[in-house]
């Protein structure tokens, strides 16, 4: 009974995390970011509340970001997520300094290609910047819904 009780849990938290609406984008972020399996710092200043499919497309890009360090950075690779509020949008950055890629030589699948359709989706813009042994960058907004 308990395993179904917390298998039911996980999958709430990939559907939408509770804390989401209740703390806000950046607790829900920092409390996710402890289990990321990669040690990351979450800066968030004067955020304030936003729509909550902004704030949800926010959450699950950054996470899948943090999925895509933690599995692909290497050993002792760190993250930063960064989010604030710009004029009518929401900008989110997760940068780690890990062990990169080339962009060039890589065709986006999986994690990357989920984070772009979510920023697409909403109205946004998305960059992923990347250099083998300097790290990657996925940065983007999306702009707040009426």
């Amino acid at each position: 009974m308990r395993a179904a009780i917390d298998d039911v849990r996980a999958l709430a938290e990939r559907i939408y995390p509770p804390l989401l609406g209740g703390r806000g984008l950046a607790a829900t972020l920092r409390a996710a970011a402890s289990n990321a399996g990669i040690p990351t710092r979450v800066e968030a200043a004067g955020l304030g509340r936003c729509p909550p499919e902004v704030a949800a497309a926010v959450y699950f890009c950054c996470i899948e970001a943090l999925r895509n360090a933690a599995a692909h950075a290497g050993a002792g690779a760190h993250a930063t997520i960064a989010l604030r509020r710009e004029e009518s949008a929401i900008f989110f950055q997760v940068v780690d300094d890990g062990a990169g890629f080339a962009p060039e030589a890589t065709v986006p699948a999986g994690g990357l290609t989920q984070i772009r359709a979510r920023v697409d989706a909403l109205g946004g813009e998305l960059t992923v910047v990347s250099e083998p042994g300097r790290g990657t960058r996925v940065t983007g907004t999306i702009p707040l819904l009426s």
